[in-house]
């Protein structure tokens, strides 16, 4: 039956072969394995490199970026400044251009647009020294780029002339309605990107470069390697046209592959033999090594006998090995990006989908005043709890991948002001792809928008200037003779700016024909350069016919290299009222002076506190004084001390708005006494207060000596009184007339006997608002001991004349000193009150003028104190009169001290005027532009006269248009066509080099310039070259040469 059974297991294959074949196809899944596992971890280790490479080639382009666009920032900060368009103040701007090199460790220059550009400072070196051309480099210069586009630029490397060591140069243009009027370039030491590219931690064999656009490096770590052996990333920058270059060394595995398959080989053998020796013991052997192999954790494991298994194992140790270097790696890489947001030169935060800080720059903490506390962690919104809902719903866009630009915007802060942010949100990832959170980029632009509202501000202020000024302006091309006129300037002549034709012969047609010598004269003396500036005052002829005077001021703006004006601005004032006023008044003046000057009486005039302000050569000679030696003093240091009393009684009534006639004695020079009859009133101000007062003196010194003889002589009186040219009389003391002299018929027109018949015939004659005067006067006069009187009343003549006569009458004693009655004398001062009154008026006036005046005017006396000012200095400098008058010349001067003031003021002595330009300082602080015109007066001791005008809005225009002279200048010199420039009567005006060359002169000095010459000229134009009208009129037939 065993015979019978059938074989469970018959197999033709013997075991060593069938162990062979076994372990040898358990075998191969481990090869293979093996095979993958090597080259996953070469690949591993390559992908780890190229994005360690990536990322630190873009943190450090993001630090160039941001760091180039900080200094843009501020640099446009500096185009936008007001202090550029003042040449005057380039050295304040010079200052404030200095503090960037404290925030950016670089220095700045400003340059003008010409070709070539030239420094006008340079903050490596003291303001005014003399610097060369701005160097133009090869490759892409940031100047012309920024000239070209209009925008800021960044260049390639360069040596600078100054600073002798490789530079970049940052350029950003200063812009003046759309077109650039001068350049600020920043230059930033390689140096400078060299010790940051140090600062970057690299493994070890790499290398980082940043290279210009011409591929010229400007900072390098580690040298250059081999370019087979390295893999290259290259990132651009997107504000310059920089790359930043890093190389990381390639991991190849060559060796290690050999080694691996030579191990594989081996095992194969090793197994091959094994299964020989017994299948058991090599599937038991296996799963030992399989077990082992699966054992990663162990650190103590014998190494296996296998070489696959070996090979496995050690590829798996290299895979941790990558996975443990990659963690490290990666914080790292965390640590260094935190690093580069905390010293960041802008404002950044970091932040998670909760909005907690991740990181911050120190920027960020100094912008938003967050002093020493720890946010990081902490919620922004429990930073910032003022923060909208609007500012929420733009964080929560970011978190949903979108990216927020805002070029300005108002954040209004917990304190209630206002801070202006320029900022960019966008989304942070995670190495999944998932938005991880927001990073917030801000720039504090509250200066700017401080600056740009300033620069609107004073851009209104000088508008209205110019419309409160009644100016009318021109700005004249001399070349082409097209001038620019304002709507005012047309109105000055009836006209109406649409009817001017915009061209200067629109001035030259209508100036007046006696004018036209003298005005061009001084024109052509300003564009030739002999004079700093152009002003006249001219007629031009109005629409109506009529001729109007102008106040013509001007300066040339525009020169070309050869000191020829080509362009020039100024304005016009209609001053016709005030020639006319100025005329009327020197008439009135010189007749007044006159009579002032001629008066047989004297003339007084005191100011409120009594001091002496005016007198006249008359009363000088009485008191034995010069005039100079009297102006200043009280009135009353003229006076004997028991008369002061009585004088000050006579002020109280003054003061009180009374006048009065009365003997007064004076203390004359040589100590005698001067007896005067004194008519005295007062004086006041606008506002109706006392201001002073005024008298007439009438000496009767001689009359007080001889009063006590006059009563022993009265027959002898009486001889003489018949031939006295004034109105003598005398009553008794009744009132009735005993003597009337005959010189009343020549005062009154009535006859001695009318009066002597008629003893009310002196009151009839009295102006009927007088009489109750002279009734009161004879009333009182009767009585014995009323002391010497005088009264001053007007009387109607017989021929119906109103005239003003002077009374004075004194009381007359016998031997026997018994009452005689009055005796008394009327005099015709009509002449002289109306001197009085044209004085009274033109003095009136001239405070009037003085105080209407547009023009500021100051007093100054030699010592530089200001004696009088008027409002339209007190509203040019912000104070008050009372203020000013307090002051001197150097408390409000700029450019002069105490000192030099003096010193001026003795120059002006010498020269007897003056006109100068100098800067004044504002009550609060401002400093303006003032021109100065100033006149000595020898008189009363010296003094000066100074008009002065804010000049400021014009010294602006000045300078802004100086910043465009250099275009036309600049055109003109680069044009290789040749260009020549003449008048419509055939006269040459300009030509350029190029012209003269092409006509085969050497220079322009060589070439003709009279009529005579204009044939051959002609001919050469006919050869050479087209005759153009500039103004596309026919060419005229003189230049034909016809």
């Amino acid at each position: 039956m065993a015979e019978n059974r059938p074989h469970a297991f018959v197999g033709t294959i013997p075991l060593s072969t069938f162990v062979t074949r076994l372990i040898c196809l358990c075998m191969l899944p481990l090869l293979l394995l093996a095979g993958w596992l090597v080259f996953d971890s070469v690949r591993a280790k390559q992908a780890e490199n190229d994005s360690q490479a990536v990322n630190l080639a873009k943190n450090f382009a993001t630090y160039v970026d941001d760091h180039l666009s900080a200094c843009i920032a501020a640099l446009n900060i500096l185009a936008v400044s007001p202090l550029l368009d003042d040449p005057t103040r380039r050295q304040d701007l010079y200052q404030e251009a200095s503090g960037f090199f404290q925030s950016f460790g670089s220095h700045v220059i400003l340059a003008d647009i010409g070709m070539p550009m030239r420094m006008l400072f340079n903050t490596r070196v003291p303001f005014g020294t003399d610097l060369p051309l701005l160097p133009q480099p090869e490759g892409h210069a940031a100047a012309p780029t920024a000239l070209k586009t209009g925008r800021p630029a960044v260049g390639d490397t360069f040596l600078g002339p100054i600073a002798k060591e490789p530079l970049i140069a940052i350029a950003v243009p200063a812009m003046r309605e759309g077109r650039p009027v001068a350049l600020l370039l920043s230059l930033i030491e390689t140096a400078h990107f060299q010790e940051q590219i140090h600062e970057v931690e690299l493994p070890s064999g790499w290398g980082l470069s940043l290279q210009d656009g011409r591929g010229e490096t400007i900072g390098r770590q580690n040298p250059e390697a081999d370019p087979g052996s390295t893999v290259r990333v290259v990132i651009n920058s997107k504000v310059s046209p920089w790359s930043i270059v890093l190389e990381s060394p390639r991991v190849t595995y060559t060796a290690q592959l050999l080694a691996t398959a030579t191990a594989l080989g081996l095992g194969i053998l090793g197994t091959a033999l094994a299964s020989l020796l017994g299948g058991i013991l090599a599937g038991r052997r296996v799963g030992r090594e399989v077990a082992l192999l699966a054992d990663t954790a162990s650190v103590d494991t014998p190494p296996s006998k296998i070489r696959e298994v070996a090979a496995a194992r050690l590829v798996l140790d290299e895979a941790a090995k990558t996975r443990a270097k990659a963690e490290t790696a990666l914080r790292d890489s965390e640590k260094n990006l935190r690093l580069f947001i905390e010293h960041a030169p802008v404002a950044i935060a970091m932040f998670d989908r909760e909005m907690r800080y991740v990181a911050v720059s120190s920027r960020w903490v100094a912008d938003y005043r967050l002093g020493s506390q720890e946010i990081i962690g902490r919620s922004h919104y429990a930073v910032f709890p003022e923060i909208s809902d609007a500012w929420k719903a733009v964080h929560q866009r970011g978190l949903n991948g979108e990216v927020i630009v805002a070029d300005e915007d108002a954040f209004l802060r917990s304190d209630g002001s206002v801070q202006w942010l320029h900022w960019v949100v966008r989304p942070w990832q995670a190495d999944g792809g998932t938005i991880s959170g927001i990073i917030i980029l801000t720039e504090d632009i509250t200066r700017r928008k401080q600056a740009e509202d300033e620069l609107r501000k004073i851009e209104e202020r000088l508008r209205l200037a110019l419309r409160g000024a009644d100016l009318g302006t021109w700005d004249w091309d001399i070349d082409t003779g097209e001038t620019v006129y304002n709507q005012r300037w047309a109105e000055m002549l009836g006209y109406k700016l649409e009817e001017i034709e915009p061209h200067v012969r629109s001035w030259e047609t209508r100036l007046h024909p006696e004018d036209r010598a003298r005005v061009m004269e001084q024109v052509t003396a300003h564009l030739k350069g002999r004079v700093d500036f152009y002003e006249t005052e001219h007629r031009l002829r109005h629409k109506s016919g009529e001729w109007i005077w102008v106040l013509d001021k001007g300066r040339v703006i525009e020169r070309d290299p050869g000191g020829r004006a080509v362009r020039a601005c100024g304005t016009h004032l209609d001053i016709t009222a005030g020639k006319k006023a100025q005329e009327g008044l020197r008439e009135s003046e010189e007749k007044y002076r006159r009579i002032v000057e001629t008066a047989n009486e004297g003339i007084w005039a005191m100011d409120g506190a009594y001091r002496t302000t005016f007198v006249n050569p008359h009363l000088s000679r009485m008191l034995g004084y010069t005039a100079a030696e009297m102006i200043g003093r009280p009135v009353d240091t003229f006076m004997f001390a028991e008369d002061l009393q009585d004088h000050a009684a006579k002020m109280a009534t003054r003061i009180q708005g009374g006048g009065g006639v009365y003997e007064r004695r004076f203390r004359r020079k040589d100590g005698g006494e001067l007896w005067a009859i004194v008519s005295a009133t007062p004086l006041k101000d606008a506002g109706g207060n006392f201001a002073g007062s005024f008298a007439m003196f009438t000496d009767i010194t001689g009359y007080k000596q001889a009063q006590a003889s006059l009563r022993e002589s009265q027959e002898r009186y009486r001889l003489v009184a018949d031939f006295t040219y004034d109105w003598e009389y005398w009553v008794d003391p009744s009132g009735r007339f005993l003597y009337i002299s005959p010189s009343c018929e020549r005062v009154s027109g009535y006859p001695a006997s009318y009066f002597l018949e008629e003893p009310e015939g002196l009151l009839k004659i009295v102006h009927p608002e007088d009489r109750n005067i002279l009734t009161s006067h004879i009333r009182r006069g009767l009585e014995t001991d009323t002391p010497p009187c005088d009264l001053e009343f007007r009387i109607i003549r017989k021929d119906g004349e109103t005239r003003w006569v002077k009374h004075t009458c004194w009381s007359v004693f016998t031997k026997d000193d018994v009452f005689a009655g009055r005796r008394g004398s009327q005099r015709d001062i009509t002449e002289e009150k109306l001197a009085q009154q044209a004085l009274i008026e033109s003095e009136q006036r001239h405070r009037a003028i003085l105080q209407t005046a547009l023009d500021g005017v100051w007093l100054v006396d030699m010592q530089g104190r200001l004696l009088q000012v008027n409002e339209a200095y007190c509203r040019m400098s912000g104070y008050s009169g009372d203020e000013l008058l307090n002051m001197r010349v150097a408390d409000v001067e700029v450019v002069e001290n105490l000192s030099t003031t003096i010193d001026h003021i003795q120059r002006i002595m010498v020269q007897g005027q003056d006109r100068f330009e100098t800067r004044h300082r504002r009550k609060d602080g401002r400093v303006y532009d003032v021109e100065v015109s100033v006149q000595y007066k020898p008189e009363d001791g010296g003094y000066i006269v100074a008009f002065l005008r804010d000049i400021t809005e014009r010294t602006l225009a000045e300078a802004r248009v100086r910043e465009s002279r250099g275009k036309l200048e600049a055109a003109l010199g680069s044009m290789t066509d040749g260009v020549l420039i003449c008048d419509a009567d055939g006269q040459f005006i300009d030509f350029n080099d190029a012209f003269a060359k092409i006509h085969r002169y050497r220079n322009k000095g060589d070439f003709p310039r009279t009529i005579a010459d204009f044939r051959d000229v002609i001919d050469l134009l006919n050869t050479d070259g087209e005759l153009v009208a500039v103004d596309g009129r026919p060419v005229p037939r003189a230049l034909r040469g016809e």
